[in-house]
């Protein structure tokens, strides 16, 4: 008795979707696994930004990354881990030239001085951060430090960047509309998820 060339293809094909799901399941599992055991994201990013700075630059830092939640001119992130995450949105991410980002691998390693501002960025970052707002009463949506100049790129055809509050070490902008006649200003999200 042989067997039909049928069921070979069949075989092959439920093999391969077996395959496929445990692909998934694997991938999925990583990513939680990821979650749960690295440090946070957000704390890192705004320790790496702020570790130097006044407690009141690192509220308007944190402040910023609320602002971004829900706007529009940053592509609707829903989560303050995906604002962080958001290609190009924080320069010390990943940059193994950041000492501070660096020491965030290795809490345990900081001074006592730098030990109490991680616990600041993590409390912060895991907490219900204030909406940043300029003088205008306009959200803040950039910043920059005092040393270099605002990228060109914060201006397009859909808004311009307004310089609002000058700190000691940073520079933050609020948004406007480039087409005065266009009334379109992006808007914070009331929510502080992660």
């Amino acid at each position: 008795m042989t067997r039909s060339p049928r069921r070979r293809p069949r075989r092959r094909r439920k093999i391969l979707v077996i395959l496929a799901l445990l692909a998934m399941v694997s991938l999925a599992a990583w990513y939680c696994l990821e979650a749960a055991f690295a440090p946070n994201v957000v704390a890192r990013v705004l320790f790496s930004e702020t570790a130097n700075c006044t407690p009141h630059e690192r509220m308007l830092v944190a402040g910023v990354m609320r602002n971004r939640i829900g706007n529009r001119a940053f592509g609707n992130s829903a989560t303050l881990l995906a604002v962080v995450q958001q290609r190009g949105a924080f320069s010390c991410i990943g940059d193994g030239n950041n000492a501070n980002w660096r020491k965030t691998l290795h809490p345990g390693q900081m001074t006592l001085a730098e030990r109490t501002i991680w616990e600041e960025c993590l409390a912060c970052a895991n907490g219900n951060i204030p909406s940043a707002l300029g003088p205008s009463g306009r959200p803040l949506v950039y910043y920059h430090d005092k040393s270099i100049g605002k990228p060109a790129s914060w201006d397009n055809a859909r808004w311009r960047a307004v310089r609002e509050v000058s700190t000691e070490h940073f520079v933050f902008y609020s948004l406007v509309p480039a087409d005065p006649s266009r009334r379109w200003l992006p808007s914070p999200s009331p929510k502080n998820s992660k």
